[in-house]
């Protein structure tokens, strides 16, 4: 997540840029360290420390919370459980 979180004031900008224009999406897919495997610093200093989730609605409530304190500005959607998405 860290190279993806120094890039967001980037991506949010080309998101209002071009909004109008193409769909802008980031999809949600296995947590990238959760606090329950491995931690990192930057993870504690951004206050985005999450044991990985155990239900959909678990995952849901994480992703909504990485979107808020990230700045995240464009639309994000889940991918189902098994990471279909992220696996392809």
């Amino acid at each position: 997540m860290t190279a993806f979180r120094r890039e967001v004031p980037a991506l949010n900008k080309l998101y209002e840029q071009y909004r109008g224009r193409v769909a802008f999406l980031v999809v949600y897919i296995t947590e990238a360290h959760p606090s329950d495997v491995w931690q990192m610093a930057s993870n504690i200093k951004d206050k985005v420390v999450f044991a990985g989730p155990k239900t959909e609605e678990e995952r849901a409530f994480v992703a909504g919370a990485c979107v808020r304190k990230l700045g995240i500005e464009f639309p994000v959607v889940l991918d189902e459980f098994g990471n279909s998405t992220g696996q392809a």
